[in-house]
């Protein structure tokens, strides 16, 4: 049979691809933190404000405003509403004690109930730096459980390894001074024990 010619059929015409328009960008506007979440600006500066003061001096005259009973702050405690407390610390600068400042009859200040070795203590942390037990949230339970979120800035906890003394000042200023004059105090401790540990090596090698 003949052959039939092989014809082929046009192509629809091609449609012009335009891209659609892209609905409009919404601004970026941050939420709100919750409540004690981690923040790492907040935690960088509080850095540099560490670096800073220290370098500024001032540790000797927080210490003797605490020797002598010039702070009072509000503790805040597992149960119970805060309770009012004068922050001290002993004349060897070795145990911290927080006195009730109503009371018929003084505590002693080696009294466990209001006071605790500084030897121990692991930390001394604001209430606006990471729980190294919760990574993700800030300062301790008892202020996360207890603080006004708005108060943050004026707070801090003693941490030892079993317990915490949780602290609210009442300026953040007050809060500063004994953050870093603690700190300070700490660091040299622990600088004059590495030193007589390293001292104590030499003589046992020699």
């Amino acid at each position: 049979p003949p052959r039939i010619p092989c014809t082929r059929l046009p192509l629809p015409p091609r449609i012009p691809c335009t891209p659609l328009p892209l609905p409009p960008r919404i601004p970026c506007t941050p939420l709100p933190l919750p409540q004690y979440e981690r923040e790492e600006t907040h935690r960088y500066r509080a850095k540099g404000q560490v670096r800073e003061r220290v370098s500024m001096g001032g540790q000797d005259a927080v210490l003797t405003k605490l020797k002598a009973g010039e702070y009072t702050v509000m503790k805040h405690g597992r149960t119970g509403k805060p309770s009012e407390r004068i922050l001290k610390i002993s004349e060897e600068l070795d145990r911290l004690v927080w006195l009730p400042v109503k009371t018929l009859v003084a505590p002693a200040q080696d009294d466990p109930r209001y006071s605790h070795g500084l030897a121990d203590a692991e930390e001394i942390r604001s209430a606006r730096e990471i729980d190294r037990d919760n990574p993700e949230l800030l300062a301790t339970a008892i202020l996360r459980r207890s603080l006004d979120f708005a108060h943050a800035d004026r707070a801090l906890s003693v941490v030892w390894p079993h317990r915490t003394l949780d602290l609210e000042f009442a300026t953040e200023a007050e809060c500063q001074e004994v953050l870093h004059g603690l700190r300070g105090l700490l660091e040299a401790q622990s600088y004059d024990n590495d030193g007589q540990e390293e001292g104590d090596d030499g003589q046992e090698e020699g």
